[in-house]
């Protein structure tokens, strides 16, 4: 993947999780080629923070909580089931995506 990505010019991957993000990470480092590499995890688990691993975090507890607002809506009738809400994340940014020195 690494090589395929240098190959296509890609100056960044950006991993679907953090666990997949760290793979990347490592075979970087087995293979450091000739031009860097961000890299970019997602979910800010324990992994990112060991690593300095750039990162996107969800809002958990504010999903959790309004999750349970949307469902005790559906059970009063004060809402639908086709209510949306969108909650936006937050970028975590490490050393896996800034610039050396």
């Amino acid at each position: 993947m690494v090589a395929a990505a240098r190959a296509a010019g890609a100056t960044a991957i950006v991993a679907n999780h953090d666990q997949f993000a760290a793979a990347v990470m490592s075979a970087l480092r087995a293979d450091p080629g000739t031009a860097p590499l961000a890299v970019v995890g997602y979910d800010d688990g324990e992994v990112a923070a060991a690593l300095d691993l750039t990162t996107v975090r969800q809002p958990f507890e504010e999903s959790g909580r309004t999750a349970l607002e949307l469902v005790l809506g559906l059970v009063s009738g004060a809402s639908t089931a086709h209510d949306t809400v969108r909650l936006a994340p937050t970028l975590i940014a490490r050393s896996s995506t800034l610039a050396p020195g």
